[in-house]
C-alpha cells in the first residue's frame, strides 16, 4: 500500500517509507523503482508523493499491485 500512496522513484524516497529497511531498499530498490516509474508513466500518475493524505481507491490499489506483480 505504501508504494501505491507514495509511488517513490528514488532510493532516498523509498528509504523514507515506513517499514522499508535501508538495506532492503539498497539491495532490491532499483527493481521496484523501475516498475513504479514505468507503471506511473504509462498511466500519467504523479510520483514521489511525500504525503499519504490523498485517498486511493481500492481499484487503483488492485491495478497497481497486479501490474507490479506481473512486471517484476
Amino acid at each position: 500500500m505504501l508504494f501505491v500512496l507514495h509511488r517513490p522513484t528514488t532510493t532516498k524516497n523509498l528509504i523514507e517509507l515506513e517499514d522499508i529497511a535501508e538495506e532492503k531498499a539498497m539491495k532490491y530498490g532499483d527493481s521496484f523503482l523501475e516498475c513504479i516509474k514505468e507503471f506511473c508513466s504509462e498511466r500519467d500518475w504523479p510520483t514521489d508523493k511525500l504525503s499519504a493524505s490523498s485517498s486511493v481507491s481500492r481499484e487503483s490499489c488492485q491495478v497497481f499491485v497486479t501490474c507490479f506483480s506481473n512486471s517484476c
